[in-house]
C-alpha cells in the first residue's frame, strides 16, 4: 500500500509544478582557500536567451584547480570549454584567478577580499579580459540563514507584494513554528515552516493574498 501511495505522489506532483525562465546573478564570496588546500571543481552553465534560436543556445564547462598559497592568498587555474547546442565541444579559454583576504573574517567591520581574474580566449575577438574587484561582506549573525528562510516563507505564503498577506503569513508562520517547537523540540521547530512552504508552492503558488499571474 505504501508503495502505491509513493507511486501515486510521484505521478501527480510533477503535474502540479510550474516553472518559468528567470535570470540569476553570479555572486562572489569574500573568502579564500586555507593554506595547502587543493580543490578541483567542475562548473556547467547552460545559456538559453529568451527567444533564442537553437544555434544561440550553448553549454559552458569550466574545470578549476584551486590552491591555497597562504591562509590569506589563493590561486585558481581554469580550463574553459563550450559546446553550442547540437554542436561539438571546443576549447574556449584559459583563466587565472587570484584572491587575497585583506581582513580577518568577523574581526573588522567589513570583510574585504581583493579579486583579480585574467582570461585568455582562443575563440573570441576580444582575446584578453581582465576583471578586478574588491569583495566586501559582513556576517550579521550566525542564524542569518534561518531568518532568511522564515522571512522568505512568510512572503511566499502571504503573496508577493501584499502587505496584508505578509502580516497574516507572519502570524501563521509564528504559530506553526511555536507549535512544532513545543511538540517536536526546539531543534525541529522549523519543520512545519518547510511543510507550509512546499504546500503553498504546490497548491497556491500565488500565495494567500497574491494575484494569479
Amino acid at each position: 500500500m505504501k508503495r502505491l501511495a509513493v507511486l501515486f505522489l510521484a505521478a501527480t506532483l510533477p503535474a502540479l509544478a510550474a516553472a518559468d525562465q528567470r535570470a540569476y546573478a553570479f555572486t562572489y564570496q569574500p573568502r579564500t582557500a586555507p593554506r595547502g588546500a587543493l580543490d578541483v571543481e567542475l562548473y556547467a552553465t547552460f545559456t538559453d536567451p529568451a527567444g533564442a534560436a537553437p544555434g544561440e543556445r550553448s553549454w559552458r564547462h569550466q574545470v578549476e584547480l584551486e590552491y591555497g598559497i597562504t591562509d590569506r592568498w589563493d590561486v585558481s587555474l581554469y580550463n574553459v570549454f563550450r559546446r553550442p547546442y547540437g554542436g561539438e565541444l571546443e576549447y574556449e579559454a584559459f583563466k587565472v584567478r587570484s584572491r587575497y583576504r585583506l581582513t580577518e573574517p568577523g574581526v573588522s567591520v567589513i570583510d574585504a577580499v581583493a579579486y583579480l581574474e585574467v582570461q585568455q580566449s582562443v575563440v573570441d575577438e576580444r582575446a584578453t579580459k581582465i576583471e578586478e574587484k574588491l569583495l566586501l561582506a559582513r556576517r550579521l549573525c550566525e542564524r542569518g540563514a534561518g531568518f532568511v528562510t522564515v522571512a522568505f516563507t512568510v512572503v511566499v505564503l502571504g503573496g508577493m507584494g501584499s502587505f496584508a498577506g505578509a502580516l497574516v503569513g507572519g502570524l501563521l508562520i509564528g504559530v506553526v513554528e511555536s507549535l512544532c517547537g513545543l511538540l517536536l523540540g526546539e531543534s525541529l521547530g522549523q519543520i512545519g515552516i518547510f511543510v507550509i512552504f512546499i504546500a503553498v508552492l504546490l497548491f497556491k503558488p500565488q500565495g494567500l493574498f497574491g494575484a494569479r499571474a
